[in-house]
């Protein structure tokens, strides 16, 4: 043995038997650290030679360690929240991952809602035969409201008419009233009995049109004025019942054909005053409120989508 010892093909020096002891140990200390996040039981010398095939099939199944790793994790998360029972669930589960999560949300939420039903009383002591009852019960008054706000408005406007024996515009309706020929034209009807004319018939229904031909600017304003069909309104039409009111409602739809101009004048204007122009180059009053960024909403419904109002 002694020979064997001294040949030079077999020396070993106390520095590379040190060298290969440390090795062992920090392997040693890589598989401790590798089996407590893999949850595996920490294994002897002799027993991890033993269990070589383990070590070999997480070898070949590198891809997944961070999965394993990272749903050990999470068991403990649920360990400490006292979910056990679902870590253990998971590990034997052979079906969708996705069904697995979808029972633990709704598990969850579940217990959420039991939670909230002992402590909200109002949720606790709630009767969905009575809520719907009182939903109907509102809807009904609601009704009778409107109903009772329409009849209020007519009493309102009745109180408002003249006097039919006053004097002033009353008096030149009934002038006019009373006479068979020359009576005078509608603008100066209206510009001269524009008031008492408004308190007897506070709605005005006139296309763009009739309001430039009829209504003298000053003579006669109105609390709202409402477009229909705005898309079909050309800004310069628009702007003189516009000015007449003190609030606007612009009602339209943006997919209609704009107003056509076959028979109209052209006008062109040249870049400096098209700069200049608030207006050119928008088709109606419809899309020059939306370019205005004025406030605007959907209608929920309309009077030819239902079958009765």
């Amino acid at each position: 043995m002694e020979r064997y010892l001294e040949r030079q093909e077999f020396t070993v020096s106390q520095e590379q038997l040190t060298s290969l002891n440390n090795q062992i140990e920090q392997r040693d200390e890589a598989l401790v650290q590798l089996a407590g996040e893999l949850a595996l039981e920490p294994l002897s010398f002799s027993e991890s030679i033993s269990s070589l095939e383990t070590l070999d099939a997480l070898e070949s199944d590198l891809e997944n360690i961070y999965e394993l790793v990272r749903f050990n994790r999470i068991s403990e998360k649920l360990s400490v929240q006292g979910l056990d029972a679902w870590a253990v669930m998971a590990r034997a589960w052979d079906e969708k991952p996705e069904l697995l999560a979808t029972a633990f949300i709704y598990r969850y939420h579940s217990q959420l809602v039991s939670e909230v039903y002992e402590k909200e009383l109002a949720i606790k002591e709630f009767d969905r035969v009575e809520h719907e009852k009182s939903i109907e019960r509102f809807r009904s008054i609601d009704k009778q409201l409107f109903s009772f706000a329409q009849e209020e408005l007519v009493e309102e406007l009745y109180e408002r008419l003249p006097n039919p024996s006053a004097r002033g515009e009353v008096e030149t309706l009934r002038r006019e009233f009373n006479k068979k020929r020359r009576h005078l034209p509608i603008r100066r009807l209206l510009n001269s009995a524009g008031r008492a004319i408004q308190q007897i018939k506070p709605v005005f229904m006139m296309s763009p049109m009739s309001i430039a031909t009829y209504l003298e600017p000053g003579s006669i304003d109105f609390d709202l004025v409402i477009f229909d069909e705005a898309s079909q309104v050309k800004v310069a039409d628009g702007l003189g019942a516009i000015l007449r009111g003190k609030q606007v409602i612009v009602v339209g739809d943006t997919k209609q054909m704009p107003p056509t101009n076959f028979f109209g004048r052209q006008f062109t204007l040249d870049d400096e005053e098209a700069e200049l122009s608030l207006t050119a180059d928008i088709e109606s009053i419809l899309g020059m409120f939306l370019a205005s960024g004025t406030p605007e909403r959907m209608l929920k419904w309309h009077y030819r989508s239902v079958m009765s109002l």
